[in-house]
């Protein structure tokens, strides 16, 4: 890899972070304060409806996936007539997603009084967010294609700054709703707007970048429709069973078995776990289009040293902040919620466990959509999917809430293995070159993490917010001074640090777009 494109990305990987910094951020605060506002019931409600609406974006069968990856490969050759006929076909499906949406939406709310366990009060109010949500994807989902668009050429301090846009309005709109006692119905239908200007502020940047970068000859009527769905479909089997595997489906299960109230104490360990999820997958999509220009331009060792080296240094960005996480669980949730969360903090940890191993392989998932070959990979998550389904609801009458959190954990674990069985010899790394350059790098800072939260747990209890961050910044700061100073080599080091300036002085969109070309 040349160091241009080590820059370029890791430029891209840190726009990223910001942007998913700021949106994590604001909800992690506003958590806590939407509780007690609208206690445990009628906050689950507010969380169902969300859950419900968070599958349907998935049924574009890839093509969003997809189309970001073929424009990256198309723009790469200059075959830009079937760039555009990609993004014709891409504004297709998912214009007829959004209708499809809008209608499923309509129906689940008619009938969410016998779906979910729910009185009637519960499911008039339940039935209304349905209906506002069924609005919002009638326009959303067809805007998303422009987030596709700026993710094949790489644009993604466009896309950052629609996320910090789409953050910050979601912020202000709880802030108002808590300061004028507004109840989740007027909070639904702010973030409809919120959605709907953020994903409009994208399709603008798109329709420009598309204007200057492909010539009008090769803007010709033609669809690619066949070729999309074609790739798109074991992606969307992909995608659609790693949802399941995550806690939208846990909380949908609870909902169908258990209670709205029980949502609620469910939401604090899966936005832990949502924490986690979202460091994890920041670097997939400034990944994925660099895999792809090395491997139209037949770059096999680029790959492979791609794979390797990027799995080693997001392992050891990332891990060690995911175990800090899993270690002080328990206690981040009574610091956060209040003492009748503790458990929450305990169920947290079975919903970590998978995402602090993740980094160690998640390199591997671009190299594949690269490739075409997510169809590989396809019946294993599927596998795990089901799995998962089976065990939530089997376990959740037993364990209640922890059952389906562990459902998710033992699902989680038996797929990262055959991932990386996968993986390992589609990269052609060796078993041996993994385990000395990505997994043994881990073990100094893990070791750290586990000593230093049961030292600072027994001799220094946490009693205060202010308590729990310095708790968090002594351990985070020795974990990852070890690392620097005793994993990482001289050479590593200033590579870490010329790419860190890059990042900080990327200017006008046109200076990052010249380091991408270049």
């Amino acid at each position: 890899m040349s160091p241009v494109s080590k820059r370029s990305l890791v430029v891209n990987t840190a726009l990223n972070a910001g942007s998913q910094v700021v949106s994590m951020l604001v909800s992690l605060v506003t958590l806590p304060l939407l509780l007690r506002a609208y206690g445990n019931s009628v906050y689950g409600l507010f969380l169902l409806a969300s859950s419900v609406v968070s599958f349907l974006p998935l049924f574009d069968m890839g093509a969003g996936t997809i189309t970001a990856k073929e424009i990256a490969q198309y723009n790469a050759r200059g075959n830009y007539a079937e760039l555009w006929a990609t993004v014709r076909s891409d504004f297709l499906v998912h214009f007829c997603l959004g209708v499809l949406s809008a209608l499923a939406l309509v129906v689940i709310a008619m009938f969410s009084h016998s779906l979910f366990a729910l009185n009637t009060t519960e499911a008039d109010l339940l039935k209304l967010m349905l209906f506002f949500q069924a609005g919002t994807q009638l326009l959303s989902i067809p805007l998303s294609v422009g987030r596709h668009i700026l993710t094949g050429f790489q644009h993604y301090k466009l896309i950052a700054f629609a996320t910090f846009f789409s953050a910050i309005g979601t912020g202000l709109a709880i802030v108002f709703v808590l300061v004028t006692g507004q109840g989740p119905l007027v909070l639904t239908a702010i973030n409809s707007v919120v959605v709907v200007a953020a994903a409009t502020i994208m399709s603008a940047f798109a329709a420009r970048q598309l204007s200057s970068r492909v010539p009008r000859e090769a803007r010709t009527p033609r669809f690619a429709m066949k070729h999309l769905l074609g790739l798109g479909f074991p992606v969307f089997l992909i995608q659609l069973t790693a949802f399941l595997m995550q806690q939208q489906t846990d909380k949908i299960v609870l909902g169908i078995m258990v209670s709205a109230s029980s949502l609620a104490l469910f939401e604090v360990a899966a936005k832990m776990s949502l924490l986690s999820n979202s460091v994890n997958d920041l670097a997939i999509s400034a990944l994925m289009p660099h895999m792809v220009h090395l491997h139209a331009s037949n770059q096999a060792e680029k790959v492979r040293n791609t794979f390797l080296y990027g799995s080693r240094y997001l392992s050891l960005l990332i891990c060690p902040a995911l175990a800090t996480l899993f270690a002080f669980a328990p206690t981040i949730a009574v610091v956060w919620c209040g003492e009748e969360f503790r458990q929450a903090g305990e169920i947290a940890r079975f919903l970590l466990l998978v995402p602090v191993i993740n980094p160690l392989l998640m390199a591997g998932h671009s190299i594949l959509m690269s490739k075409d070959k997510m169809a590989q990979w396809a019946p294993y998550t599927i596998g795990a999917s089901i799995l998962n389904l089976i065990l939530s609801v089997v376990l959740v009458r037993v364990m209640g809430i922890q059952g389906v959190a562990l459902a998710s954990c033992v699902a989680g674990l038996l797929e990262v293995v055959f991932y990386a069985r996968i993986m390992l010899p589609e990269t052609e790394v060796p078993v041996r070159d993994w385990v000395v350059h990505v997994v043994i790098p881990q073990l100094p800072a893990l070791g750290i993490i586990i000593a230093g939260s049961w030292a600072l747990s027994h001799y220094l209890p946490i009693d205060s917010f202010s308590g729990l961050i310095v708790h968090l910044c002594i351990v985070l700061i020795v974990a990852y001074v070890t690392q620097w100073l005793g994993v990482l080599s001289r050479d590593e080091r200033s590579f870490i640090v010329r790419g860190m300036l890059s990042a900080l002085m990327s200017g006008m969109p046109g200076r990052q777009d010249k380091r991408q070309h270049d």
